[in-house]
């Protein structure tokens, strides 16, 4: 099976047509390439549509089903306190990796 027909047998979420699309020799536009790296990057949503919280990732604003704030822009939260603590006192964020040091 090539890889053309394992995208074609995965869920549908945003980014698998254009994901189709590339692999098929078409061109993709920048927003239509953004949707299809995501798409790729987080295993064709497998295990469901969710948040992929890699927040360091230069293309995290752009992510289809993100929940946090863009780090950059009039609602971003760079500069901001940005890292909260869930329920059962971890830290949860982009400054989590910053926890230990």
């Amino acid at each position: 099976m090539n890889k053309y027909e394992t995208v074609e047998l995965a869920p549908l979420a945003r980014g698998k047509k254009e994901l189709l699309k590339y692999l098929s020799g078409k061109r993709l536009t920048r927003g239509e390439a953004l949707l299809a790296n995501c798409y790729e990057c987080m295993g064709y949503y497998i295990d469901g549509k969710a948040d992929c919280k890699i927040y360091d990732c230069p293309l995290y604003q752009y992510m289809p089903y993100r929940k946090e704030p863009p780090m950059f822009g009039p609602a971003g939260r760079l500069g901001m306190v940005s890292s909260q603590k869930t329920k059962s006192g971890e830290i949860e964020g982009p400054l989590k990796a910053l926890k230990g040091a």
